[in-house]
């Protein structure tokens, strides 16, 4: 069977935002068509023995994590190369993974951009800000400075939040738009 990097097919579409589907999907192993990594064969043969002997089970569905593509045809992204290709050897009709979904900024205008790549922005500084607040706390023995970085850690929270959440409606703007429409057809656990 052959497969395409999905690097260098990320790489060819470009810089992409990802859409988070709020529950995990049934999808059709055919459409898949990139992996992220090459097969172990040993692993490959180990679960190809299992599914023959206890039938495909839709376990462990949030590290089998595919990324959908404008055109409706998945990709792996950090997990689920074997299942991937087994889903896909073995013709089984439907398996439930954990799916986000792809838009890539050569398919939104220059506002869209703009607005989704400054919520990115914000969002990361407030990350990296939390972050060194939380080294900050983990250090000390200073009760007031633990305090207050408890404080600070509590912002930049609600702050990463609502800009999550604003970039993630940003974002499902430019997939309507943009007519993305498999995903009215998904059926969700």
């Amino acid at each position: 069977m052959e497969w395409i990097d999905d690097e260098k097919l990320l790489e060819e579409l470009g810089p992409y935002h990802t859409y988070y589907l709020k529950r995990n999907v049934y999808i059709n192993p055919q459409d898949i068509i990139a992996l992220s990594r090459e097969l172990s064969p040993s692993k490959y043969e180990r679960l190809k023995k299992i599914v023959n002997k206890e039938g495909w089970q839709n376990v462990h569905v949030t590290d089998f994590h595919l990324g959908f593509l404008p055109n409706g045809k998945l990709i792996v992204l950090s997990g689920g190369n074997h299942r991937s290709a087994l889903s896909k050897e073995m013709k089984i009709p439907k398996v439930l993974a954990s799916v986000v979904v792809l838009v890539f900024e050569k398919d939104m205008n220059e506002s869209e951009r703009k607005a989704i790549n400054l919520a990115s922005e914000k969002y990361f500084y407030f990350y990296r800000k939390s972050i060194q607040y939380s080294k900050i706390r983990n250090k000390t023995n200073n009760i007031v400075l633990e305090k207050t970085a408890d404080i600070f850690i509590k912002a930049y929270s609600l702050w990463m939040d609502k800009l999550h959440n604003n970039a993630q409606k940003q974002i499902r703007q430019v997939i309507d738009r943009i007519g993305y429409q498999f995903l009215d057809t998904l059926e969700h656990d």
